[in-house]
Formats: structure tokens, C-alpha cells, sequence
């Protein structure tokens, strides 16, 4: 509806580390066929038009360098949602 807002935040780092793995260091969690947050592509998370059909105001979409783990616990990104919520 016309009185809902929203704000879209989402990640484009696909790269898990996990440290130790049999005594190596590698990445985890690599989607290499698209742009991605390692979990969802970034295209899905950033698209827009079923929430704007019935009228909804976009305050903003941003992407951090994160993954899907990283978005939910930056203080960047809490900090975005912050403002959105504030300003928006």
C-alpha cells in the first residue's frame, strides 16, 4: 500500500572464510555464476517491482561489499537501516 515504505539493503561479497578446514584456509560459500552475497543473488534481493506494484515508496537500496553473514551484523549497515528509519 501507498503508506508503506521500505528500504532494501543487500550484500555483493560471495566469499565465506572459514579458517581451519582440515588445516587450510579456504572460501566457502562461493556463488560464482552471478553477482552475490554468497547466498542470494544480488538481483533477487534488489528487485523491486512486486513491492512497488501497489504503490509502496522505495527509501533507497544500497550494497555493501558484504556477505549474507556480514550484512546482518555490520554496524554500517545497522547504521544505514537506522537512518532509513529516522529520515525515511
Amino acid at each position: 500500500p501507498q503508506e508503506v515504505s521500505y528500504g532494501i539493503v543487500a550484500g555483493d561479497h560471495p566469499v565465506l572464510y572459514h579458517e581451519g578446514v582440515h588445516a587450510f584456509n579456504m572460501p566457502i560459500g562461493v556463488e560464482l555464476g552471478a553477482r552475490s552475497d554468497g547466498l542470494l543473488f544480488h538481483s533477487s534481493a534488489t528487485y523491486e517491482r512486486g513491492l512497488q506494484k501497489n504503490g509502496s515508496a522505495c527509501l533507497g537500496v544500497r550494497t555493501f561489499p558484504l556477505n549474507h553473514i556480514d550484512v546482518s551484523r555490520s554496524e554500517e549497515v545497522y547504521d544505514h537501516i537506522a537512518d532509513l528509519l529516522l529520515c525515511g
